[in-house]
């Protein structure tokens, strides 16, 4: 049994408050006539003030302990009646693997417990979240028969963390595979926009044995891949479309194959025309111009005209402030308010970085995402960084295992916190804490150079316990509370915060928002590249903690938070280029190669998101939302002398999806447009007209569902290309058919709810399992609240009792007293 406190800051006010109560009680402004009349005084009332001074200090106590909340969290041990449930998918796409296991093993369990099997999903439906849901009851176990594809209704991934929460042990069977199976898909881009490099791939999946085919890709009608291939197989091909609709079909043929229906895969992509740009820039000639004019359609200007709402976003290349007038920018802040894009590029002449500013050029900088900058670059001296590690029971049971950089530390999260704190400069102060229920100091804050044991304290850490993240956060913040210059706390965790008795989700993003106010950043590293447990918890925490969130695989980017590496690294490696947030649409999935020579000093505002930085941890490239339009600034110049490598093949993926996404809505425009999604059977077509009147087609019931917006749906009854009022739509078969074969990442499904996946043949295992799983521990939390709140009452009862005997005695002896006198 533990006794801990919901509030337990209210606990330092104890002695406070029992001192002020002491000195105001003992505090007596009464005169007296000489100083005998004051000492009989005083002891004739001592046991009175005796016993006042101690009911007060009690009513304190009992008050502000109830203030804190203290509960006690009991564990005891209960062991249960095993049973199984053996949970059976029987959708189309089981046929290819092998359940016909299911009867004998039923047979063999039922000797040693009751065994019930029951079906979940049938012909072309898999919804396995919502069977799995509605056949557990908490405290049970089941052995889940099944592919785990699931394509209708709740998230298998979201009901696997439901069940740990009820404490439900979902296992899973490994099927062998009794059929072969082939199946195609297309992924790539819905929409894009005219002559712009397009990346199509092509997936093929096979299940059972390896199988010949032929593989052909046609686009708009024509081959454009055509190969005999076997087993899986993954391509990619590049192309630039044309403004329109464009149809793509994936074909296989194939002698041996279960399911035909997934064979062919229909794509359509719509391309826009070239967004309109304004280019304002006192040169006439720049790289960044000719990348531009390659895929937008660019009026450049040397100075903002009079009228410019017709263009999607305009960009200013190096042009200096000092050239704006006040009603150059109120008609920019309009114009980006309304919804149009703004994109800011630096140079030498690009950012003020005088003392004195202007009033326009202050409201101009307003509408930034940075704030301008002076002097120049230094690296910072003063760097406070707090590693906080969960090692809570859940914090132990990653998904996988190794980093290639950690060897000898199978358990994901030490691993984790080795690799981080190895990225720490060897001047930069470094703490470590471990916290589950509670949190430890592994080691104080010191310069990391004084902590040769570091790694081997951490990988010496056990897991147990419960996880309060706030308890990290909170002992994170006192070890900064001392600290000068910047500080952060990389926090470690999975995020699984359901364990808890109590929902410490509020509490600990109060914790993180106050750790913001202390001027500290909180970073986020979960424990998983594939599924990220919790992962909405972890980006809550970083933003209202004013950091990022990152996978494991990006742990290194952290670093370029600190400022520049150690002096005795390559200066020419300190302005490579690197992206500090990889979740984001400009950013996602690319890798930039190269280096910049110079910059302008920005600082990124509050709310603004830092994408791409040097190696030192520059800016480069921030963005945020202006009202309804989108402002980014590149924090370096257009290629001409500092960022040529930006501008290379491999990276102007970034310059393209930057303006793209300063742009935004291609259609905004536009007074007629149709928007269409492809789709999967039996799933209806749903057709979005934006139009100023009723649009009418044949076959089509439109109705109006929004200002200017009319919607109608339409229900294929096959496969194919379909056409309304010029746009194209791809409906493709049942997805039951697109995903055959066991899901790989069945293991890490099942071992959220601490199951495992067995072989047919482990009939005893599974018979231990479900055992040791009707073994299980009960907690039970018992607040106190209530308890001192009434000895609270008691005692201020038992005082007020007291005082009237006392002020009664004291009356009747002074009327005593009176009539001795007479």
């Amino acid at each position: 049994m533990s006794l801990a406190f919901q509030e337990p800051r209210a606990l330092v006010l104890i002695i406070p408050l029992a001192v002020a109560a002491v000195f105001i009680i003992t505090r007596q402004p009464v005169r007296f006539a000489s100083p005998m009349e004051k000492i009989r005084y005083y002891s004739s009332r001592r046991g009175y003030r005796i016993f006042l001074i101690s009911s007060r200090i009690m009513l304190i106590i009992a008050l502000l302990l109830a203030l804190a909340d203290p509960f006690t969290v009991t564990s005891r041990t209960v062991v249960g009646d095993p049973k199984l449930t053996i949970l059976v998918d029987e959708s189309d796409s089981m046929q290819v693997l092998d359940t016909g296991v299911v009867a004998q093993l039923k047979a063999q369990l039922e000797q040693q417990f009751p065994v019930e099997v029951k079906t979940i999903g049938a012909g072309t439906t898999s919804p396995l979240g919502d069977s799995i849901l509605s056949n557990i009851r908490g405290q049970d176990s089941s052995l889940l028969v099944s592919d785990a594809n699931s394509n209708f209704g709740r998230s298998l991934l979201d009901i696997m963390m439901f069940a740990s929460q009820i404490n439900s042990t979902i296992n899973a069977l490994s099927l062998n595979t009794k059929a072969d199976d082939t199946s195609v898909q297309i992924i790539g881009p819905a929409r894009t926009t005219a002559d712009f490099d397009n990346k199509f791939l092509i997936i093929v999946n096979q299940t059972g044995s390896r199988q010949d085919y032929t593989l052909q890709v046609r686009l708009d009608g024509s081959s454009v891949y055509n190969a005999q291939k076997s087993g899986g197989f993954i391509t990619e091909f590049q192309r630039r479309l044309p403004e329109g609709y464009h149809s793509l079909e994936a074909t296989i043929t194939i002698q041996k194959d279960l399911f035909p229906q997934n064979n062919v895969f229909y794509k359509t992509v719509k391309v826009e025309p070239k967004p309109k740009i304004l280019y304002i820039a006192k040169e006439s000639s720049s790289p960044m111009l000719d990348v531009l004019r390659q895929l937008y359609i660019v009026t450049s200007s040397s100075s903002l005209p009079a009228e410019f709402n017709q263009y999607s976003a305009v960009v200013l290349n190096d042009y200096p402030l000092d050239e704006l007038s006040r009603d150059h920018v109120d008609r920019l802040r309009s114009y980006v308010l309304d919804g149009n894009g703004l994109y800011v590029i630096g140079g030498k002449e690009s950012f003020d970085t005088g003392t004195s500013k202007s009033d326009e050029q202050k409201l101009f900088e307003s509408m930034l995402p940075v704030q301008v900058g002076q002097g120049t670059r230094e690296q910072k001296k003063d760097v406070n960084v707090v590693i906080a590690l969960d090692i809570s029971q859940s914090g132990g049971q990653g998904f996988w295992k190794n980093l290639p950089d950690v060897q000898g530390v199978t358990d994901v999260g030490k691993a984790l916190a080795i690799s981080i704190s190895r990225d720490i400069r060897r001047n930069d102060n470094l703490g470590v804490i471990a916290f589950n229920s509670e949190a430890y100091v592994i080691s104080p804050m010191t310069k990391k150079e004084q902590k040769p044991d570091l790694e081997e304290q951490i990988a010496r850490l056990q897991n147990s316990g419960i996880t309060y993240l706030y308890a990290g956060i909170d002992e994170a913040r006192k070890l900064l509370r001392t600290t000068q210059g910047s500080k952060y706390i990389i926090l470690i965790t999975d995020g699984n915060t359901i364990t808890s008795p109590v929902d410490t989700r509020p509490e600990t993003y109060r914790s993180a928002k106050d750790a913001e106010r202390e001027g500290i950043k909180i970073f986020t590293v979960g424990f998983d590249n594939e599924i990220t447990t919790n992962g909405d918890v972890l980006r809550k925490i970083s933003e209202f903690g004013d950091g990022s969130f990152f996978l494991p695989d990006e742990r290194h980017r952290i670093k370029l938070a600190f400022g520049p590496p150690d002096p005795s690294e390559p200066d020419e490696e300190n302005l490579g280029i690197s992206i500090l947030n990889g979740h984001h649409f400009i950013t996602e999935s690319v890798e930039p190669f190269g280096k910049v020579s110079g910059f302008n000093v920005v600082v990124p505002k509050s709310n603004a998101q830092l994408l791409v930085t040097s190696a030192n941890g520059d800016p480069l490239m921030s963005v945020w939302r202006f009202g309804l339009g989108r402002v980014v600034v590149l924090s370096t110049d257009d290629g001409r002398a500092w960022a040529q490598d930006l501008l290379n093949k491999r990276n102007s993926v970034l310059i393209a999806r930057s303006v793209n996404w300063a742009v935004g809505d291609l259609n905004r425009k536009k007074e007629f447009d149709v928007d269409i999604r492809d789709v999967s059977l039996p799933d209806q077509v749903e057709i979005n007209v934006k139009s100023t009147s009723l649009p009418n087609a044949q076959g089509l019931s439109f109705y109006k569902s929004d200002e200017n917006l009319y919607t109608a749906h339409f229900s294929a009854g096959k496969p194919g290309i379909y056409d309304f009022l010029g746009a194209k739509v791809a409906v493709n078969s049942y997805q039951e058919y697109q995903q055959v074969g066991q899901n790989p990442s069945l293991d890490a499904y099942m071992s959220l709810t601490g199951g495992k996946v067995f072989r047919p043949d482990e009939v005893q295992a599974i018979a231990d399992k479900v055992r040791q799983d009707s073994i299980t521990t009960q907690t039970r939390i018992r607040g106190f609240r209530w308890l001192l709140l009434i000895i609270a009452i008691a005692v201020l009862l038992i005082e007020i009792l007291f005082r009237r005997i006392i002020e009664d005695r004291l009356k009747n002896k002074s009327l005593y007293t009176k009539n001795l006198a007479r």
